[in-house]
């Protein structure tokens, strides 16, 4: 026959006294993970390891204070270590697909970007006014009134030497293009191909002519 069992065994039953402290704000943080020793260990081991491109992935289910540890880790071990220094990329003029790296003294790179963004805000600011002075307008019209002059020029000289080769010069945005002419007329792509063999290719070496004239 089984022994009856009081229904008070079902529940424990203990003395605060035997916890050792009297509120949870005696007790010191747990450094560490519960149950977890072989993955602490391991990760000890990984943070020792001091060789480039060297990585620690750390998994595990959520909520069991893994990223807690490892940044309370870090930080414990980076107090007996040289501070690094900040590390930038800046604009590389020469070759744009490749920024500089630069090695700065630790706090500094914040410094340097600030400095950076003053400038910046400063050129905008003076260049929009120089750019918008008269004076300015006044020296770029200039400019470009002493270009337009020799382009000019160049086109006069460059259209009277083709037309000595029966071509006639066109100008456009892109640049200047020589057109066939024949009976004192340019002919467009569509007449050429109509042309006779023989007179196609005279005009080929003509042109050709003509472009290494106006090359030079």
């Amino acid at each position: 026959m089984k022994e009856e069992m009081d229904y008070l065994e079902l529940k424990y039953f203990y003395n605060k006294n035997d916890l050792g402290f009297d509120t949870t704000s005696d007790v010191l943080p747990m450094f560490g993970v519960l149950g977890q020793e072989d993955a602490i260990s391991s990760f000890e081991l990984g943070i020792s390891i001091n060789e480039p491109f060297y990585n620690l992935c750390v998994v595990g289910e959520s909520g069991i204070g893994k990223m807690l540890f490892a940044k309370n880790f870090i930080e414990k071990q980076a107090l007996n270590k040289d501070v690094p220094y900040d590390l930038c990329y800046v604009y590389n003029f020469k070759e744009p697909n490749y920024p500089r790296f630069l090695y700065i003294k630790a706090g500094e790179a914040k410094v340097l970007k600030e400095d950076m963004e003053e400038l910046v805000m400063l050129l905008k600011k003076e260049l929009t006014e120089v750019y918008s002075s008269s004076n300015f307008e006044d020296k770029k019209n200039s400019i470009i009134k002493i270009f337009k002059g020799k382009r000019d020029k160049i086109i006069k000289q460059i259209t009277e030497e083709a037309k000595e080769q029966n071509f006639g010069v066109k100008s456009t945005n892109t640049g200047i293009y020589f057109m066939p002419i024949v009976n004192d007329a340019m002919i467009s792509d569509d007449q050429y191909d109509e042309l006779p063999e023989d007179e196609k290719i005279d005009i080929a070496k003509n042109s050709e002519n003509i472009q290494k004239k106006a090359a030079v």
